[in-house]
């Protein structure tokens, strides 16, 4: 590890002395007008993206030059992370409203969970002077604001005592499966469900490499790949039906992880058939309650889980689902409805603010 450190930073020089003229050049004419630092980073960024072959290197020049953000990414030693900007207002009360309103217009017991995103479950692998976010504050207004209407998941406090586990992909923002299974646990205590044990699941990786969204937008490629992982519960087994609603046409499948997407080109799309509007999980010979959970993609991590428990789950992506989609469901249907998303998309998209209009 310290002869690749060491490699790594003779390369690093080696760059950054063929990039002094240059360095020096920018820095005459824009006068240090700029803090101190900034404009080194700059004129090496600038200057390596002029070349494809060098491209990948600029992150990586700048990391071994002491910068921890690139492009609002953290690279750290336990891989990318996001740094999201500060919630919306107007988005965040919107969305309040919303879970207000359609509380208001049914019988059925509502909880509500915000998921904490790797910027703050690991804030303590993030530079001491980052200037983040406070995503626990926003959690516990909101909680706030919906007391006496909704109950709350404490998905915070599972996924921080979890922080030192892999419960974030490497290349991504989204939770792993273990990731999943934490928040699941969260929930699962809310809606008074015995949690079942993490030994009493069985994991399979999937052969494909990971490569998350982070790893484009930050341009360092240099970060491990992750392994996709399913988890499968082993002290039942059922038949039931996993129905995938894209623009309104039904995907069947017969199991939760339909693995032959995989071989399509679409590892992704192994974790309950992919992103879609509606997720309908059924078991015909299955007792037990229904669930009408409303969510963004942070469901895929942690309704494998939760629909061991149930006879029959409805997940919808308010977001994208369309109005004869919305209006197809009725929460009376239910025994019990979530409204659940990350505090990114909370805080930044109008997921919710749609019901109380």
């Amino acid at each position: 590890m310290f002869l690749k450190r060491v490699c790594s930073a003779l390369l690093a020089l080696a760059v950054l002395l063929g990039l002094g003229a240059f360095a020096l050049h920018a820095a005459r004419e824009r006068a240090f007008s700029l803090p101190a630092g900034q404009w080194i980073n700059d004129a090496v960024t600038g200057r390596l993206r002029q070349s494809d072959l060098l491209e990948g290197l600029a992150p990586e020049v700048l990391r071994l030059g002491g910068a921890k953000e690139q492009n609002g990414i953290f690279i750290t030693e336990s891989g990318l992370i996001e740094d999201i900007p500060a919630g919306k207002e107007a988005v965040i009360n919107a969305n309040v409203a919303g879970i207000a309103a359609c509380i208001a217009g049914a019988n059925t017991p509502a909880s509500v969970m915000l998921i904490p995103t790797a910027a703050a479950v690991k804030q303590s692998e993030l530079p001491a002077n980052a200037d983040l976010y406070n995503q626990k504050a926003l959690i516990l207004s909101v909680y706030s604001n919906l007391a006496g209407v909704a109950g709350a998941a404490d998905a915070y406090a599972e996924l921080f005592g979890a922080r030192e586990e892999t419960i974030f992909c490497r290349p991504s923002s989204q939770l792993t499966g273990l990731g999943g299974y934490y928040v699941y646990r969260a929930l699962a205590a809310r809606l008074g469900l015995a949690a079942h044990r993490l030994d009493e699941f069985e994991i399979e990786n999937l052969e494909s490499d990971f490569i998350g969204e982070l790893v484009e937008r930050s341009g360092y490629r240099r970060v491990q790949p992750d392994l996709l992982s399913l988890y499968r519960y082993t002290r039942a087994s059922r038949v039931g039906t996993v129905t995938c609603w894209r623009e309104g046409v039904p995907y069947t499948y017969t199991t939760l992880y339909p693995a032959h997407l995989e071989a399509l080109g679409r590892p992704s799309d192994v974790l309950l058939g992919g992103a879609c509007e509606r997720l309908d999980i059924a078991y015909s010979a299955h007792r037990g309650n229904s669930l009408l959970l409303f969510a963004d993609e942070t469901a895929q991590a942690y309704v494998p889980f939760l629909a061991t428990h149930y006879r029959r789950l409805t997940v919808i992506d308010p977001r994208i689902a369309s109005r004869e989609t919305l209006a197809a469901v009725d929460p009376a249907d239910y025994d019990r409805m979530v409204f659940a998303c990350s505090v990114r998309t909370f805080s930044q998209e109008e997921i919710f603010a749609r019901f109380a209009a």
